[in-house]
């Protein structure tokens, strides 16, 4: 093999990754959004389930939860804040409103159970003394379990792309019930 021949099979054998890098230079932002994209279509059906879910719970606590007043004061500050977040981030936007809804929950079980104070360290814990205090309906009950297991997915499934629409959905419910909750107990103040 001559000199020629060496540098020609070279040449030959770095072509399509010299191509490949070039066109990735000159076409960085459409791989970019076609990698999103390619993510998006991988979790694809959880995604749309995702949505679907959470859409149906919206209309579920709207139907349920009548009361449509306008939230005042803190919790109004509050719940903008949520809806602001989930434009930047809507798995921390359903986390942080579960967050609130469980602490008014605690509260609600505390408040309400004898003595001595209930055990409500667990999430099932929590909605076993909840169901026992026969302070809410069971279809309340209902779509705070539902709340709570599309928030364990938000949190568990990492490759869920999780839409600013269905956490704003998810917000959105989640301050429904908390209005409903804090009516029937007569609570005061922003939950912990």
């Amino acid at each position: 093999m001559g000199a020629l021949e060496f540098i020609a099979a070279i040449v030959d054998s770095l072509a399509w990754p010299l191509a490949i890098v070039v066109v990735g230079l000159f076409f960085r932002a459409e791989l970019r959004s076609l990698l999103l994209l390619l993510r998006k279509l991988k979790a694809g059906p959880v995604e749309a389930e995702f949505d679907k879910q959470v859409e149906e719970l919206k209309r579920e606590t709207e139907s349920i939860v009548k009361e449509t007043a306008q939230i005042a004061g803190p919790d109004a500050d509050e719940k903008q804040k949520l809806m602001e977040l989930a434009n930047y981030s809507p798995r921390s936007a359903i986390v942080e409103s579960w967050v609130r809804l469980e602490g008014l929950l605690r509260q609600l079980a505390w408040q309400h159970a004898g003595s001595p104070q209930p055990d409500v360290s667990s999430p099932h814990k929590l909605m076993k003394e909840i169901e026992s205090l026969n302070l809410l309906r069971a279809d309340e009950i209902s779509l705070i379990q539902d709340l709570q297991g599309l928030r364990n997915q938000a949190v568990h499934i990492s490759n869920l792309f999780l839409t600013q629409s269905a956490a704003k959905d998810f917000v959105e419910s989640a301050f429904r019930l908390e209005s409903r909750i804090r009516k029937l107990a007569v609570l005061d103040g922003p939950t912990s």
